[in-house]
């Protein structure tokens, strides 16, 4: 991931929070801040890509919120240009923010997304898919932003929420790695 920010208010009476994101080390971000993990996945034999997909997650002295984009992984074939997918199809958001049972001591709501849209801005496209074990071209290599923007949220238990995020990625060639000894086969 080359940058990303993300910014949100939540239902407190807090002003919204502006946060550049970290990528994980595998920990839970320090309080106030974000952290972006699901960078890698698998691509089968097949040519199934195997993923959860990139997310954020945020902790701040009330709770936490954290935001997947599932099924945003495999671009391969994806040209330039602007590509709109409806947030209840690609997105999940779960805010944490307001006294209640869990471990975090915070009631928990995940809100309906059928308004809100992911938006994924291919700006550079070279190459392609390619057969098995390889997965991409030699020259493969895809720029491209991710957007979302939920608007404020309303008529449901997360009334209030607000979230904007941007996303920037490079996706080359050499990140498609054949490891038939490690973790995952093909790791994007």
């Amino acid at each position: 991931m080359t940058e990303g920010v993300i910014t949100f208010s939540a239902r407190s009476p807090e002003p919204s929070r502006s946060v550049t994101l970290q990528v994980s080390d595998g920990n839970a971000p320090a309080e106030g801040r974000c952290s972006i993990n699901g960078l890698t996945g698998e691509i089968a034999s097949d040519e199934r890509v195997i993923t959860i997909g990139p997310y954020v997650f945020c902790t701040f002295p009330d709770g936490y919120l954290y935001v997947s984009l599932h099924p945003l992984s495999d671009l391969r074939n994806w040209p330039v240009g602007t590509h709109a997918v409806r947030g209840s199809e690609a997105m999940l958001i779960e805010l944490c923010d307001r006294p209640g049972r869990t471990d975090r001591g915070c009631t928990m709501c995940r809100p309906k997304l059928d308004d809100a849209f992911v938006t994924v801005v291919i700006e550079e496209a070279e190459g392609g898919p390619a057969p098995y074990p390889d997965m991409v071209t030699p020259n493969y290599r895809r720029h491209y932003r991710i957007e979302v923007d939920t608007g404020a949220l309303s008529a449901d238990e997360c009334e209030g929420l607000n979230v904007s995020l941007a996303l920037r990625f490079e996706q080359t060639a050499a990140q498609f790695v054949n490891d038939p000894h490690g973790e995952c086969g093909p790791c994007l």
